[in-house]
């Protein structure tokens, strides 16, 4: 993997195998709370498609998660981008995201 971001504040950086390959973001907490599980860290999934985005997050409401953002565009990430995030039961975030058109 390479570095291949840094926040220009430093609260986060990702490095990323390939243009579309495994990444790891490592952030501080945005809550500013120490980090902990369910907060400091998550877990993010690539979906072939919106529908797909919008299946796993009905899924993870269907079995006890929370809503931390629902399915729909993220254009300040980019102009395709198509996310959601979900805590599972446990407090862990987790993101489903498509960037296809």
């Amino acid at each position: 993997m390479t570095r291949v971001w840094t926040a220009e504040d430093g609260t986060f950086a990702c490095w990323r195998k390939g243009h579309d390959g495994p990444a790891l973001f490592v952030c501080r907490p945005f809550d500013d709370r120490p980090a902990a599980p369910g907060n400091g860290w998550m877990c993010a999934l690539n979906a072939e498609s919106r529908d797909a985005v919008h299946a796993a997050w009905d899924a993870a409401m269907a079995f006890g998660g929370t809503d931390e953002g629902a399915p729909g565009p993220r254009p300040h990430y980019g102009p395709t981008y198509f996310g959601a995030y979900v805590r599972d039961p446990d407090g862990n975030k987790l993101y489903v995201v498509c960037r296809a058109p």
